[in-house]
């Protein structure tokens, strides 16, 4: 009898150690549980806007083009707002902070956000004047939250987040 309770310990006690193993050995889901198939319904379209309904080649090509420019013009601008907020932490961070350089500093940060939000709201505009009348509907009702998104991919926020 003593035997089996020492064989009950051993196996409650390795799956008291492996049930927590598992739970985190899987990745979180960040979605819900749904899949990029779900979000495209059922599409595997690649590019800057894969949710537009029947998208031809030249609209493809197109909105392609736009995002490659709006990325080229906007990385300076997350350049320029890194730096800034690098040498916002430095000032911050002195041991006698000087408030009106912080406050420059947190106002032109301000200023690079407003250039960006400017010329994403103006790439999507170009976007809507390649559509068709039902494909702009589908991408009114649909646009993603590039705040969100930008967060995401943005390594400081992550950073923030975690």
């Amino acid at each position: 009898m003593f035997k089996n309770k020492k064989k009950y310990l051993v196996l409650l006690l390795a799956a008291m150690i492996m049930i927590p193993m598992s739970i985190y050995a899987q990745p979180p889901e960040k979605d819900g549980g749904r899949t990029e198939e779900h979000w495209m319904h059922g599409k595997k379209e690649q590019g800057p806007h894969p949710m537009i309904p029947d998208l031809s080649d030249k609209q493809k090509e197109k909105m392609k083009d736009l995002h490659v420019e709006l990325m080229k013009t906007v990385q300076p601008i997350k350049n320029e707002i890194g730096e800034l907020k690098a040498k916002l932490h430095t000032l911050q961070s002195a041991d006698k902070p000087n408030m009106v350089e912080i406050n420059k500093l947190i106002d032109n940060i301000g200023l690079q956000h407003t250039k960006m939000m400017k010329l994403h709201a103006a790439h999507m505009q170009e976007i809507r004047k390649l559509l068709t009348d039902e494909q702009r509907v589908f991408f009114d009702a649909h646009k993603p939250d590039h705040g969100k998104r930008m967060k995401h991919h943005d390594p400081q926020m992550q950073k923030k987040q975690h």
